[in-house]
């Protein structure tokens, strides 16, 4: 649910950035630049955790 529920806050917030790129540097709150951004950084956080917790349990006999 919550990475269905994310991306569909970053398109309602990214919409205007789509239309016109050049407010994400002038406006980032306003433009929704600044939400998409920090979704993208919690994905990203939520993905890091699972290729950490992998890395950690990695084992040469074991398959995945």
């Amino acid at each position: 649910m919550f990475f269905g529920r994310t991306l569909q806050e970053i398109a309602e917030g990214g919409g205007l950035v789509l239309l016109l790129p050049w407010l994400a540097k002038w406006f980032p709150k306003l433009s929704g630049y600044t939400k998409i951004k920090n979704k993208v950084r919690e994905f990203a956080a939520i993905f890091q955790k699972s290729v950490d917790e992998h890395i950690k349990t990695y084992s040469e006999n074991y398959e995945r």
